[in-house]
């Protein structure tokens, strides 16, 4: 008995075997190939404040959604570190609002390599802002004995090349900008559209700044992504959006929705 159930098995491999080998010849793929799609799986935004909340407000929230909208990805928005973390830890994650090249220069990356990202979505600018009616810092000579306000997790202090200054790191955006307000601190430094909606939150004008000093390249703001083919398959249709979005106006009104001048954020796009 045993022995007749050997030979049934034996003979069951040796057709099991026969018939790979058939395919093979006849070029069927077979269960191990790779699949044809390879979904990503989340863009994981860093909040940070007003204007990206952890609650889902905030104008970076409406524009993550409004250039994901349609597109087969989830979207994540964790505290800035905890964002960033994750990032670096699931390799088939996307950051935003974030670029390679941002990345390198704040040394959260050593250099491109296993990372892709999308076309610019915006253009940010680096300001340093003083208390109302007082004269704009016009270079870090002058920001020697002050107190500046900064956005903790940025790497501020090591880039801005004050020497004497004082540094206070601050996890609020709307907690920086009243500080200014309030002369906790003599000098914020923030990012442009942001600030700008900060202020008008907070029913103030924009402080005043040196457009000319800017301590830090204007940068592109896009969606990074490790590089696997799902992100590769996401980022082409994303990018497909974006120039959709670009070239029909439809982001220029969405920016203008808010108050804001498009033609600055939105014109000229650096490639970074």
């Amino acid at each position: 008995m045993h022995k007749h159930i050997r030979r049934i098995r034996r003979g069951l491999h040796l057709a099991a075997c026969s018939l790979a080998a058939m395919l093979c010849i006849a070029g069927i793929p077979q269960a191990e190939a790779e699949p044809t799609e390879f979904p990503p799986s989340k863009v994981y935004a860093t909040a940070w404040g007003l204007t990206l909340s952890t609650d889902g407000g905030g104008f970076y929230n409406d524009l993550g959604r409004y250039i994901l909208l349609g597109l087969n990805i989830g979207y994540d928005i964790e505290p800035y570190r905890r964002a960033m973390r994750r990032f670096y830890e699931e390799q088939s994650s996307c950051i935003y609002p974030k670029s390679i090249l941002g990345l390198i220069r704040t040394k959260d990356i050593d250099n491109s390599v296993g990372f892709i990202q999308s076309i610019p979505i915006q253009k940010t600018f680096v300001a340093v802002f003083t208390p109302p009616g007082s004269p704009a810092v016009r270079g870090p000579q002058e920001l020697a004995g002050k107190r500046v306000a900064y956005a903790m997790g940025a790497k501020v202090p090591e880039y801005l090349g004050a020497d004497g200054a004082f540094f206070i790191a601050v996890a609020n955006e709307v907690d920086k900008a009243r500080m200014l307000l309030t002369g906790r601190v003599d000098v914020m430094v923030g990012n442009l559209p942001d600030a700008g909606l900060v202020y008008s939150h907070l029913g103030s004008a924009l402080p005043p700044y040196d457009p000319s000093y800017r301590p830090f390249p204007a940068a592109s703001s896009r969606v990074v992504c490790h590089d696997t083919p799902g992100n590769r398959a996401f980022m082409d249709q994303l990018n497909r959006r974006l120039r959709s979005l670009h070239s029909s106006g439809d982001l220029k009104r969405f920016y203008e929705g808010y108050g804001l001048n498009a033609s600055l954020y939105l014109e000229q796009l650096d490639q970074d």
